[in-house]
């Protein structure tokens, strides 16, 4: 389902720059890469696929 006139709203004409894509896996201001120490303080593995790691900052805890 979508809105009649989305393909009219503002910004739609315009192309969007697309964002830079070559990004290096040692980077160390991305908190997400393999080895870099997120905002929480967690050091990330060294891992080579998918990674799935528990939010530093969750808004809802578990009750204890």
């Amino acid at each position: 389902m979508g809105a009649p006139a989305a393909h009219s709203a503002p910004g739609r004409a315009r192309p969007e720059k697309q964002p830079d894509r070559k990004r290096h896996r040692d980077d160390p201001s991305c908190y997400p890469f393999p080895g870099n120490t997120r905002a929480g303080g967690h050091q990330n593995p060294q891992y080579a696929d998918v990674f799935v790691f528990t939010n530093d900052f969750a808004v809802l805890k578990p009750d204890k």
